[in-house]
């Protein structure tokens, strides 16, 4: 222990630490820079990814069988299922976040902070592993933090640094683990230590394939030709054969290619095996919702191929793919881009070309550059294509993949830098890393600014405040009805805490959630609401933004008793009620067919712009978005404007013609 702790010791009087000391500096500025830790409300796939990481990590427990899912639900019958089964990842990202997360209790701010914390831990630990491996090839602790400093302050590697999510930062950090064993490997044989960082970084994510894929092909091929080398002349095939057998068999690289597959096969086989028995074994496995959404990552979906074939086309894609690279060449403060592909062609034709003269560059300048161990800059610069191009159905639609092709910033900023040295001085080099430091420091607080909004920060502030407040009423086992749709992505989704997938997790645990509807009333305990509605179910009065109801009281509102006279009679009976137009129906019949509800003014200068030329506002509806029950008598609410109404028109219409429709004017 005390040789080891001393040759650790030992780094620090070594060149290479003082770089290592300048750039761990200008990596806490992104913990420092960010005021807004603890929320979500930051758009794009950074809040779809961090709520949904969440839900995945509160939900991972041995109870569960260590599966990742977005919440429980139930059936009609009131039956348990799982929705959302997520088990085409390891887990080992998921149970980071877990530890982090733990010890807040329901402090949902306070976990989030965690969560975001330990995304730029491992943020910074991936920029110090790539810094020591390059140091250790290029022979500078100089160009090496030159090259880092640069490649990790480009738009996507910034953006993305605090999301929470094992797609992005914990495979980042997976990936620069693997690389920086393969480094060690290749100069000292340190073969013990490459196979438990691999399996390591396996366990947090699958990108590390991409970089082990050219490495051990790189790495055999060089080994098969020093054995071809080393055949006597004209020994026959026979003799060439057995010789490259034994070099093949004996070769490390194939050692650690089988080791990783096997690894890979394990976790796959754990995880499906897991969601196939909490499906009670009822689900084929190639139809297992993780297996399918798998499959359909490697394009074999021919519907959805066909549906987005123009913009999968081979050429769109790697288009695409070189103007992304373009932009991770750029620190954010300088870059004359942004992140929307398709809106300048001019724009985006040069970001292409930038990408690949520095794939080019790359390449080209390896042939030349006085490095030893090129080979290993060779996968380095490849690995982005390993994963893009056999995953390009996920790929062409998750910006946040450009993350993985930072290995080609980090050849070229190196190789370009290791030439600058070559025609000036070591201070001159010094003088260029500390710019580079100084960019990644501006472009981090330029994101820092642009990504804060006060008011989108207050107003999710409040969201997580109402949530552990609800929380501490709604106890484990209990069935919550919430608004969640079937989409949470679309536009229609009503989202809490600013991101689709918050609700899963505020309710994580055992708290069953009825998605979509609000259910019948001997299923369901509780109902959430954005709207808030002064009533005597009304549980969480003091809150702001979100409103938790009893059910049993909730449903009792809906009373013939209760709503009085109804203003319209028909298939469906019409109230009004606390400023809503209540629908009630002996059965749920024709709910899958719209409602039309037309609002007709005193003043039509009250209406929106859009609805004055016809005189009259456009409220339509379907029964599923706003039902409060729905089993018999079903019953639905739509709120009313709040301006003075002429008269109320509704009813439903097929395509075949009217189911019913009604009139109602009112006096004044």
């Amino acid at each position: 222990m005390a040789a080891w702790l001393s040759g650790r010791l030992q780094f620090f009087t070594q060149p290479a630490a003082l770089p290592l000391v300048l750039l761990l500096l200008a990596m806490a500025t992104v913990f420092l820079l960010g005021n807004d830790r603890g929320h979500f409300y930051r758009g794009g796939a950074h809040d779809w990814n961090s709520s949904q990481s969440l839900a995945f990590a509160e939900n991972l427990s041995f109870q569960h069988g260590l599966l990742a899912f977005h919440y429980q639900s139930l059936d009609k019958d009131g039956n348990h299922y799982y929705k959302g089964l997520y088990n085409r990842f390891p887990k080992g990202g998921y149970a980071l976040i877990k530890l982090a997360i733990l010890p807040f209790g329901d402090n949902f701010g306070a976990k989030i902070y965690a969560a975001r914390v330990l995304m730029l831990l491992l943020f910074t630990a991936a920029a110090t592993l790539a810094y020591l491996a390059l140091a250790r090839l290029v022979g500078s602790g100089w160009v090496a933090l030159t090259a880092t400093a640069l490649a990790f302050s480009s738009y996507y590697i910034l953006y993305y640094s605090d999301k929470i999510s094992n797609e992005v930062t914990i495979d980042l950090f997976a990936v620069m683990l693997a690389f920086h064993g393969m480094v060690v490997f290749v100069q000292e044989g340190r073969f013990r230590q490459l196979l438990v960082k691999a399996c390591l970084a396996l366990l947090l994510g699958w990108h590390v394939y991409a970089f082990l894929l050219p490495f051990i092909i790189f790495g055999l091929a060089g080994e098969l030709f020093q054995a071809r080398a080393g055949i006597m002349p004209s020994p026959g095939l026979t003799s060439q054969i057995r010789q490259w057998g034994t070099a093949l068999l004996s070769s490390r690289y194939l050692v650690l290619g089988v080791v990783a597959l096997l690894v890979g096969v394990a976790i796959l086989a754990f995880n499906f095996a897991g969601e196939y028995f909490a499906l009670d074994g009822k689900v084929p496995l190639r139809q297992l919702p993780s297996v399918e959404s798998a499959m359909y990552r490697l394009g074999t979906d021919a519907e959805f191929n066909d549906e987005y074939a123009e913009h999968l086309a081979w050429g769109a894609f790697l288009e695409n793919q070189f103007y992304r690279m373009g932009q991770m060449l750029y620190p954010f403060l300088l870059s004359p881009f942004d992140n929307s592909w398709g809106v300048d062609k001019a724009r985006d034709s040069l970001a292409v070309a930038a990408g690949a003269l520095a794939l080019t560059v790359c390449y080209i300048g390896l042939v030349f550059a006085p490095i030893k161990h090129k080979m290993l800059l060779a996968t380095l610069a490849i690995s982005g294509f390993c994963w893009a191009l056999p995953l390009r159905n996920s790929v062409a639609f998750h910006d946040f993949e450009t993350v993985f092709y930072v290995g080609i910033p980090l050849v070229f900023f190196a190789l370009i830098t290791l030439y600058l040295r070559k025609l000036s001085s070591r201070q001159s080099i010094a003088a260029v890393a500390v710019a580079a430091l100084l960019l990644f420091v501006l472009s981090a607080a330029e994101m820092a600014r642009i990504g804060h909004d006060d008011g989108e920060a207050a107003a999710d502030a409040e969201m997580v405040q109402d949530f552990k407040v609800i929380r501490a009423i709604v106890g484990e086992g209990s069935v919550v009805s919430a608004p969640l749709e079937a989409k949470p992505w679309s536009s229609q989704a009503d989202q809490f805490g600013g991101a689709p997938w918050a609700m899963p997790y505020f309710l994580a645990g055992n708290v069953i959630i009825y998605e979509n509807i609000r259910g019948d009333g001997n299923l369901v305990n509780f109902l959430i609401e954005r709207h808030r509605e002064d009533s005597p179910a009304l549980l969480t009065p003091g809150n702001r933004r979100v409103f938790l109801y009893d059910r049993a009281i909730y449903d009792g509102q809906y009373d013939e008793a209760t709503l009085g006279s109804p203003l319209i009679t028909s298939d469906w009976n019409v109230y009004l009620k606390d400023g809503s137009l209540i629908y009630t129906g002996e059965e749920c019949a024709n709910t899958d067919t719209p409602f039309f509800l037309h609002i007709v003014p005193l003043d039509v200068n009250d209406l929106p712009e859009r609805s004055k030329e016809y005189g009259f506002d456009n409220l339509d509806f379907g029964f599923g978005d706003f039902v409060v029950r729905s089993g018999a008598p079903c019953v639905a609410a739509r709120e009313l404007p709040g301006y003075d109404i002429a008269a109320i028109r509704t009813g439903q219409y097929t395509e075949d013609g009217q189911l019913w429709q009604g009139e109602y004017h009112f006096e004044r």
